[in-house]
């Protein structure tokens, strides 16, 4: 993905995120968080899990403004960010091919 491309895909993902009311999408975070703990004890991304865990407790703005940061920290949370599905595989190639 190029990086233009990528900011697009993570402002998707940070745009479902503000419009899920229910906060399902948010759970099904949480969820995957506690699957990658059980399939990966000790796994280096424990740390960023942890953070993640941190943002989702604080709330959908904190965890878009972590979607949609620019700095190297926000790149290296959305390297493992728990949203899995949120944007299907046709919506990502969409993107890809579009830019």
């Amino acid at each position: 993905m190029s990086q233009r491309s990528t900011r697009l895909y993570w402002d998707l993902v940070a745009d479902r995120l503000e419009t899920d009311a229910s906060g399902t999408l948010l759970r099904r975070g949480q969820v995957q968080l506690e699957q990658w703990r059980r399939a990966r004890p000790g796994a280096a991304s424990e740390r960023y899990w942890a953070q993640w865990d941190t943002l989702i407790a604080q709330g959908v703005r904190v965890v878009v403004t972590a979607l949609r940061g620019t700095s190297e920290e926000s790149d290296t949370l959305r390297s493992c960010a728990p949203f899995l599905g949120v944007v299907t595989n046709q919506e990502r190639w969409n993107l890809l091919r579009e830019h």
